[in-house]
């Protein structure tokens, strides 16, 4: 069993091990965005946990100042994929939402296979919507 709750700052460097481990997929991430996302009410950082609390995963987002919800981020630590921890991470996110990911990505298919649409590319990121 798994759960979603909003990161604190003690969940910092674990989110910055997984996002480590996964550069290839996030490209960079900062400390202290990180941070600003748990501090400040303008961004999100939610954490998957497992049962014992253990943070397994992590999304950051933002509501844009034109309504729509922005994922920068989401990672789950690769012994924990396909468990359906990514799609429960976004499930936490009102719709519609924009999605942004290295083009290169090997998380691009999963995106899409959760219904996102592709609108194209803006700085070697790959840019998906979902409506529903």
């Amino acid at each position: 069993m798994y759960s979603v709750r909003a990161a604190v700052l003690e969940d910092l460097p674990i989110v910055e091990r997984i996002a480590k481990a996964n550069q290839d997929s996030l490209g960079f991430t900062y400390r202290f965005i990180f941070k600003a996302a748990i501090e400040y009410k303008a961004m999100a950082l939610l954490v998957a946990c497992k049962e014992d609390s253990e943070v397994i995963g992590f999304m950051r987002w933002e509501r844009g100042i034109d309504s729509w919800d922005t994922v920068h981020e989401i990672c789950v630590r690769q012994d924990f994929r396909r468990e359906g921890i990514g799609k429960l991470l976004l499930n936490q996110i009102p719709r519609p939402m924009r999605l942004r990911c290295l083009v290169s990505a090997d998380s691009n298919s999963f995106f899409e296979h959760l219904g996102f649409a592709s609108t194209g590319e803006v700085c070697g990121r790959n840019i998906w919507l979902l409506f529903r």
